[in-house]
């Protein structure tokens, strides 16, 4: 599952220049919100390596960095982009199990936006996002 997800980012990135992880995988999570969400630093501090303090959870091989414009994920290190594999294959295990509703607003699934209840690897992703804010 990973191979044929990374695929297309891979596609992308070899299209575009100046994009970092983050911004490479939220064009994807914005492109096809079922499939895909964001890695951000944040995330990365969190559930991956680079920040010993906000660190909560060994998922990650990936590591942010500390530079001189804040926290960043490094395109250049051996873990990018096989480890966002593992981070959407996190993100769909999360959106198949879980056992509760997703609370998506009521616009949204009258728009036919989002299925009612339903968890796609976006709305997963936000979640862990909002979890990791709460450590760094």
């Amino acid at each position: 599952m990973a191979h044929r997800l990374l695929a297309p980012l891979q596609a992308l990135q070899s299209c575009t220049c100046g994009l970092g992880p983050t911004y490479l995988s939220k064009v994807m999570r914005f492109a096809m919100p079922e499939h895909y969400g964001a890695i951000d630093s944040r995330c990365v501090r969190v559930f991956g390596q680079g920040d010993p303090s906000a660190m909560q959870h060994d998922w990650l091989g990936l590591r942010a960095r500390d530079g001189d414009y804040g926290w960043y994920i490094p395109k250049a290190q051996s873990a990018w982009p096989s480890d966002y594999g593992l981070w959407l294959a996190i993100l769909h295990y999360l959106a198949s199990n879980l056992k509760i509703f997703c609370p998506h607003p009521r616009a949204f699934i009258e728009k036919r936006l989002q299925q009612e209840g339903r968890w796609a690897c976006a709305d997963v992703e936000m979640a862990l996002f909002a979890y990791a804010s709460q450590f760094v």
